[in-house]
């Protein structure tokens, strides 16, 4: 096994020299992202005044901060895996975990105050590490794990996902099944989210970096069709964020002329409910939010209403109602219409679905 450990840093350290001089090619979904680095500098740190391999301590990886980045906590991968808790600034070293509980530990974060880690020998998986540092393995239905080596959480759905040697997997933080969402990599060897929304994968099978972009908005549901026999279709442009002031408009055209109209908004799924008797369908799970009201346009009689909000500028304005980066959210339009034929004097457009970015 310390044959095993030593192989496993030595194709790291030559991934991580293919890697320094990243390539850049733009394709679709992934993207490969780097093609020259804008520098191959290394900020150096001194980690034997932290952490000496003289004690015993044999091969740390990972160096997730914990809260108030006051503490690292650093994998020592031997025969029997244990983790250091290192104290800030005294760099006073105690162990964390029960020794022997794990083996070989790869990629580790904290999640919501709890040690989240990647186990990549003899119970591969995902694995939690309570405050007394006693860890247990995140059920997964009994899944057959290859090479799993990295792993990032995400909050939108409260899942991780794991690089598993050429796929990309997710599993529910609190357990569960486990299901593929990409492959065609090379070896997943890192994963993180950037500012844009888009997870970025380390790739050191092929030695490059891809760039998986963020869902595009789907529309979904039926629209209603009203008395004078329009169909709302609605569609969005931009990116929902979580933290920009503008950027992501919500459109909707072929709406009955004159009417008034609003967006509503959920994060609690799909629906397709009949709409009284008409032909509109409630196609969001309550509870909603509404946007605010606007005023109809277009032609009495006639199918040249329209309507666009941005919703990213709603959300920053008072009271707050951003879902949050990762929140998958469903919208739809309600507007105006007196004179259809159900009980109801308004009808729905279709919905559409997406995903808030940072």
């Amino acid at each position: 096994r310390t044959t095993r450990l030593w192989m496993a840093r030595m194709m790291r350290s030559r991934v991580d020299a293919r890697l320094m001089g990243c390539r850049l090619k733009d394709v679709d979904t992934p993207i490969l992202v780097s093609s020259s680095c804008a520098s191959t500098a290394h900020h150096q740190i001194p980690t034997k005044d932290l952490y000496h391999p003289d004690s015993g301590r044999k091969a740390p990886h990972g160096l997730p901060l914990e809260q108030q980045e006051s503490l690292i906590l650093v994998g020592n991968a031997r025969l029997a895996t244990d983790i250091h808790r290192i104290a800030l600034p005294t760099k006073t070293i105690t162990a964390f975990t029960t020794s022997g509980s794990l083996d070989i530990i790869g990629a580790m974060q904290f999640v919501q105050g709890t040690l989240y880690l990647i186990e990549l020998d003899e119970s591969k998986g995902v694995w939690s590490v309570d405050a007394a540092g006693v860890p247990t393995k995140v059920a997964d239905g009994g899944h057959a794990w290859g090479a799993p080596d990295a792993m990032v959480y995400e909050p939108g759905s409260d899942t991780f996902l794991v690089g598993d040697s050429t796929r990309l997997l997710r599993l529910p933080r609190t357990g569960g099944a486990v299901v593929e969402v990409g492959t065609g990599f090379g070896q997943v060897s890192g994963l993180t989210f950037g500012a844009d929304g888009a997870l970025y994968v380390a790739d050191q099978g092929d030695g490059v970096i891809w760039k998986v972009p963020g869902p595009s908005p789907v529309a979904y549901c039926t629209s209603g069709t009203s008395a004078s026999g329009c169909t709302a279709s609605i569609s969005a442009t931009g990116t929902a964020s979580a933290t920009a002031p503008t950027g992501f408009t919500l459109d909707i055209t072929c709406v009955e002329g004159s009417k008034d109209g609003l967006y509503f908004f959920g994060t609690s799924g799909r629906q397709a409910n009949s709409w009284g008797n008409g032909t509109s369908y409630q196609c969001v799970v309550p509870p909603v939010k509404r946007a605010g009201l606007l005023l109809g346009t277009g032609t009495v009689g006639l199918c040249d209403g329209s309507f666009s909000q941005d919703l990213n500028a709603r959300w920053a304005a008072k009271p707050a109602q951003n879902p949050g980066a990762g929140a998958v959210v469903q919208a739809q339009l309600w507007y105006r219409d007196p004179f259809n034929t159900s009980n109801q004097t308004t009808s729905l457009s279709d919905a559409i679905e997406f995903t808030v970015e940072p």
